[in-house]
């Protein structure tokens, strides 16, 4: 989601020029990188001066967590891939993707949040707590899992994250019940892995 010039009154085309800086560091560093936090710091502190408090908020937490990962010596390599490659649009944009082989066959796939933490397993399209409990299922039609209810729970991002679309148009829409597929037993809690930054507009799913 790029800032519209004039947006922000007199900021409008200085966030639009820092906007586009973060996201060329992506496109060419990859998105763990110090010029991509570099740039990216610059963006939120010009966005506290805009007045855009929530916006500036949210992407200063992306900016701590890409400031532990670089810290602990994790750095993507350099992509190749145009401005609006895949890297970009995974930091900066909206992209979700689908289960793979995990959540429709019947091996499992581990899914955490943006700290590492394991919040939920897929499975035969159906989600899971780690402990087996069915929150979801997978909805092919709309690309995300709605919970036993209907309602939107969230998708797969960053390859095995469980994430929720802040922005996404359906989200207060109800798809009908979706009914149990049933507990699975024996499974358990898995390590946690290394935190991770969301795709922009995306936040930690919270299964209740």
């Amino acid at each position: 989601m790029s800032v519209e010039a004039g947006s922000q009154g007199e900021y409008g085309a200085a966030l639009s020029a820092a906007e586009a800086a973060v996201r060329e560091a992506v496109a060419c560093h990859g998105t763990t990188h110090p010029e991509v936090l570099d740039k990216l710091e610059k963006f939120v502190a010009l966005l506290y001066k805009a007045g855009d408090t929530a916006k500036a908020e949210k992407l200063n937490e992306r900016a701590q967590v890409l400031k532990k990962i670089l810290a602990s010596g994790v750095q993507a390599t350099r992509s190749a891939q145009p401005a609006e490659s895949a890297p970009v649009a995974s930091f900066m944009q909206q992209t979700a993707q689908v289960p793979g082989e995990g959540a429709t066959g019947e091996s499992e796939i581990a899914l955490f949040n943006s700290k590492g933490e394991h919040v939920a397993t897929a499975c035969d399209a159906a989600l899971y707590t780690p402990e087996g409990r069915n929150v979801g299922r997978w909805n092919e039609d709309l690309c995300v899992y709605l919970d036993r209810s209907g309602w939107y729970l969230g998708q797969i991002v960053e390859e095995n994250r469980l994430a929720k679309d802040s922005t996404w148009q359906y989200r207060h829409m109800n798809f009908g019940e979706k009914g149990n597929e049933g507990d699975r037993a024996g499974w358990g809690r898995c390590p946690d892995i290394g935190p991770a930054i969301l795709p922009y507009g995306f936040d930690d799913v919270k299964i209740g």
